[in-house]
């Protein structure tokens, strides 16, 4: 179980990092759709990053004591 969802947890962690890279470069794009990628990149980079970071510094004890 715990193994499972260490690998769900990484491909969670690159999908995001993905976004934000594509949502970080707005400079040639009609406004209208640079708005929502703005938003984007602010909801995933204010809200999301710090979770996966606090879930990540509570998997690195789990998998060091469980031993996957």
């Amino acid at each position: 179980m715990l193994f499972t969802f260490c690998i769900y947890f990484i491909l969670f962690c690159l999908a995001t990092m993905l976004f934000i890279v594509i949502s970080s470069d707005t400079r040639e794009m009609h406004p209208e759709p640079a708005a929502r990628l703005d938003y984007l990149n602010d909801m995933l980079v204010n809200h999301v990053a710090p979770v996966i970071a606090v879930v990540a510094a509570l998997l690195i004890p789990a998998v060091i004591i469980c031993g996957v």
